[in-house]
């Protein structure tokens, strides 16, 4: 499977998660791709080049639905969610105040 084929099903069907609310699980999807995208610097189109693209989708998906908690246990912030705040996070240049 390809991941421009990864549909709502596909993912309620992967989290076991067919009562869980569609907009809540759009809104995953969106971001594992999201997510993909910002960390390998691929664009969209490219992910249909490797099936594993597609289980690493997934597989985001299912960490977001899992761990849908800011902090873990011991008052870590969720890996998943530091990740994605890393990818987006403006650093200065270095000797700028």
């Amino acid at each position: 499977m390809r991941a421009s084929n990864i549909t709502l099903d596909t993912v309620k069907q992967y989290l076991r998660a067919e009562e869980e609310n569609d907009q809540t699980l759009e809104i995953f999807l969106s971001a594992a791709k999201a997510f993909v995208i910002r960390y390998t610097g691929l664009r969209e189109d490219q992910l249909d080049d490797s099936e594993d693209l597609t289980a690493a989708i997934l597989t985001v998906c299912s960490d977001l639905y899992d761990n849908r908690q800011m902090t873990a246990a011991g008052s870590t912030m969720n890996p998943v969610v530091q990740k994605i705040l890393d990818l987006h996070t403006v650093k200065p240049e270095v000797g700028t105040t």
